[in-house]
């Protein structure tokens, strides 16, 4: 019998929890009741090209359309491709690793959503307009278990992989807008 393989949340760390958040939770437990075997894996915000609006897709789109983005101050997000959920995923799934266990697949930093937005304005070659406010919210994403598996030279364990990823994808994001 295949495995169930289960794409939860890395925001399950948060103080506060959100429907969204005990949703995935509860999926989490019943999962892992009830399945023979499975893979859970915890992602953080993935980045792709999307047609809905995803954190990245509309920070492009904000940017493009010269909206003011409000950006909570101590916010901060993981960045992950979704090649490489992809690669980590298959990998970890061809060989049988972490079988019947919760982790984590998610990069090396948590970046501020400023950064973020510094950064999509930049490769956009358009200033981006916003306002900061005194919220927000970061959380901790162990990656010890893609240390232990891929390695410490991992990619997404590099220092700038985040910016990396807005490279790839905010070009391709930003033609759907057209």
């Amino acid at each position: 019998m295949l495995p169930v393989v289960y794409f939860s949340t890395c925001s399950v760390y948060q103080k506060k929890q959100t429907p969204y958040t005990r949703h995935k939770l509860e999926m989490e437990e019943y999962v892992s009741k009830h399945a023979d075997s499975f893979y859970i894996y915890r992602l953080p915000q993935v980045v792709g090209v999307v047609k809905n609006l995803t954190l990245i897709s509309y920070l492009v789109n904000a940017v493009l359309d010269g909206e003011t983005v409000t950006v909570q101050k101590y916010a901060k997000r993981n960045l992950l491709d979704i090649k490489d959920v992809v690669r980590l995923s298959h990998y970890l799934i061809e060989n049988k690793i972490g079988c019947n266990t919760i982790q984590n697949l998610a990069s090396i930093a948590a970046v501020p959503i400023a950064d973020i937005l510094s950064e999509v304005s930049s490769i956009l070659g358009v200033s981006a307009r916003s306002n900061v406010v005194e919220l927000g919210e970061s959380y901790d994403i162990s990656v010890d278990f893609i240390i232990e598996q891929f390695g410490k030279a991992d990619p997404v364990l590099s220092d700038n992989y985040w910016t990396q990823v807005l490279r790839s994808y905010v070009p391709l994001l930003s033609k759907g807008t057209d």
